[in-house]
This record gives structure tokens, sequence and C-alpha cells, in this order.
């Protein structure tokens, strides 16, 4: 390419480097002769300090800073990456975890299933006196069964040859155990056959992130065999059953939780106290039953003398006392009190003087005179003195006093 170059005087200013050079072409300094230009020109200013400056580029200081920091932000990108793959992989495994339980549940909520788990194979005999020691009897499972079938699907596999969910690619299962047998809140023999525990699912601490607790299924287990030599040969899933509301012995007892002793109040009618305890949806042999029936007290009622009995629904035939006839009869109720008569028609009588040869009532209120009887006069005089008196038997005749 043709270059017209020329130099020119610098519209800026004169002096040492007041010196310019320019090109029509390609803008190339170059320090020329004067030339005749063309009236298009394009300026550029140098100096000889500009040239040598530019060519000099950046130290070694400044390239090993730059590195380093560099290298300080790509760590710090790589450690946040990480953890969020670190909180990644345990929140998928907590994921994992609860689906485990939802699957578990399922499953064991099927009697035939937990049975079938516990059965395939058959678990070893245990003594009922080592559960709640120091060396409790555990009994290690296979795997938790969807189906009561051999070689049917599995909800979780106890080999700890995959991972435990599809949820997570590093949860494995490293043991499942049978653990925490109970009898209740009472405490076990040797013949006892019934027992809460826990299905307890235990992870491979290797590949966890962060700490999980084992997973607990908690079931009830019946067994079978001679005293101290008991084999499980059945299961139910869930909790112990709660006792039902009822009344023992005049004991009445509330809706309790299994495992609990509960203080039940007598009966109406009743005085005392008691105590049962709940195990496994049955009420077990009271720790304490003293409610007798409070029964009512003897006493007199209007005349009427009645004598203590217990509580009755049948009524209580008293006696007419105090100078009254007639009967009474009351009634015990189940509070201890006598109720309201059944009948009372004992009632009283006043005494006159009976004057000689005259039959003018002596007894008040007024009843027929006296008829012929023994100890009266053929006319039916009293044979008696003066002033004497007569009372009514229970013939209703008047005798002489």
């Amino acid at each position: 390419m043709r270059q017209n170059r020329c130099v020119g005087t610098n519209p800026l200013g004169t002096g040492k480097f007041s010196r310019l050079v320019y090109m029509e072409s390609d803008f190339k300094p170059a320090f020329l002769e004067p030339t005749v230009c063309s009236t298009k020109r394009t300026w550029l200013n140098f100096t000889t300090r500009s040239l040598v400056a530019d060519q000099r580029g950046e130290s070694l200081i400044q390239v090993l800073v730059g590195i380093a920091l560099m290298g300080i932000m790509m760590s710090a990108f790589a450690s946040m990456m990480s953890n969020m793959q670190r909180e990644t992989r345990k929140t998928n495994q907590k994921l994992a975890s609860l689906d485990l339980m939802r699957v578990g549940t399922l499953a064991l909520s099927n009697a035939s299933v937990c049975t079938f788990m516990v059965t395939n194979p058959a678990l070893s005999a245990f003594d009922p006196l080592r559960v709640g020691s120091t060396s409790p009897p555990e009994f290690p499972i296979q795997n938790i069964p969807s189906t009561a079938s051999p070689g049917g699907l599995v909800a979780i596999d106890g080999s700890g040859g995959a991972p435990a969910s599809p949820l997570s690619n590093s949860l494995y299962v490293s043991s499942i155990r049978i653990t925490d047998l109970t009898c209740g809140p009472n405490p076990c023999v040797p013949t006892s056959n019934v027992f809460g525990a826990n299905v307890t699912v235990n992870f491979d601490r290797a590949r966890l992130v962060g700490s999980m607790m084992p997973l607990k299924f908690p079931i009830i287990v019946g067994t079978v065999g001679p005293p101290g030599s008991q084999t499980i040969v059945n299961c139910s899933g869930g909790t112990p059953q709660a006792c039902p509301p009822t009344t023992l012995n005049a004991c009445t007892l509330p809706a309790s939780p299994s495992g609990t002793a509960v203080s039940g109040a007598c009966a109406g009618g009743y005085t005392g106290a008691c105590s049962y305890s709940c195990s496994f949806g049955s009420w077990t042999t009271p720790s304490s039953n003293t409610c007798v029936a409070a029964g009512c007290p003897a006493t007199t009622i209007s005349n009427c003398s009645l004598p203590a009995v217990t509580n009755s629904a049948t009524p209580i035939t008293g006696t007419c006392v105090g100078g009254t006839t007639g009967s009474c009869s009351y009634t015990c109720n189940s509070s201890g009190a006598w109720s309201a008569p059944s009948s009372n028609t004992c009632s009283n009588r006043t005494w006159q003087s009976c004057p000689v040869g005259s039959w003018a009532l002596c007894w008040s209120p007024s009843i027929s005179i006296c008829s012929s009887f023994a100890g009266f006069s053929p006319g039916g005089q009293c044979s008696e003195a003066a002033g004497t008196r007569c009372r009514i038997d229970d013939r209703s005749v008047y005798t002489c006093q």
C-alpha cells in the first residue's frame, strides 16, 4: 500500500517534542523528511517517551497477584459448590428416610405381613425375664416385606446391597432388628406371652451426610412356649391398643393408653379406693380395690325403727316404736341414705283415764267403746279400780291396764 507521510507543524504548540508525524493511509508512525502532502490528513501525536513506555508491559508481581486472586475466587466457588452438593445429599437422605417411614408403617399395619416377617425365618426363643434387663433380647430381621409371601416385594431391604430408597442414592440400611421389648406396666413373668416392641431400622453411618436417628416402627408380638422360653409367633403393627372405659368390681375406670396405671373411682353407693393397669388393651389384675358398699346406718324415722343394711333397691321393713302401731318400710339408696318411705302407718296414741262404770273413750283419736273381753265385765265395764287406763292392742280392742 502506498503511504504518504508528512511532517508538519503541531497546532498545539512548539517545542522539543512538537514534531508531528502523520500518514494518509495506514497511520503507521514514521519519522520522515517534510514533503508536500495532500490536504486530507489525520494527525497522530507521538513522543519518544510514550513509545518507550508502551513497550514495558506488566510486572511479575502484578501477574502473581492476579493469579492469587483468581485462585482464591476459584477456591471459594469450589467450596460453595461442594457445600451445595452436600446439603442436597443431606436433604435427599432425609426425604428418603421419611419415605421409608411411610412404606414401613404401611407394610407393618398388615398383621399378616408383620407375622410373616417374624416367622420367616423363625426367631430364636428368649426368656421373658430378660425383658427390661441390662441385656434385653434383640432379634435380627432380614427385611420388612410388602407382602406375606416368600419371594414377594420388599418394603425395606436390610441387606445393604442397594440404596434403601429411590429418593437418595447414598442412603443405605445397615441392619433391621426387633428391639425394645416390654411387658407393659407390669413386670414380665416367665409365662408372659404378649409384648410390645419396635422394629428398628439402622442406617449405614459411613454413607450418611450428617446425623440421622434410626427408624422405629412400634409393633405388638405374641409368643408361645414353656415358661422362660418363649418364641415369637405373631405380630401386629401399631402402638398397643388403649383400654376402654369400664367398671370392674364397683371400680369405675376411664379410657386409658396401654402401659399406664390408672386410679379409678368407686361406683355410687360404694366407698374406698381402687386402681388398675392397662396393658395392650386389657385391664390387668387390680393393684388395689377397697371399694365396698356404702350401706345405710341403723336409724329411726317417723317412729319407724330401721336396721343397718347395705345399699339395696329392695324396701327394708322397719318396726313402729314409741307407743305407735302400724307398719313401715324404707329403701337404702346407692348414696348410702334412706330414701322416702315406701309406706309408714306408724301413729301415736294418747292415753286417758277411764272412769269406773263408764267406758267413755279412753284413747284418742276416738274409737268404739270396749267390747266384752277378758278383763271386762259382761256389761262392758272395766272390772278394775277407778283411774285405770285402757290401751288398744294388735286386735284393735280395749283391755284394762
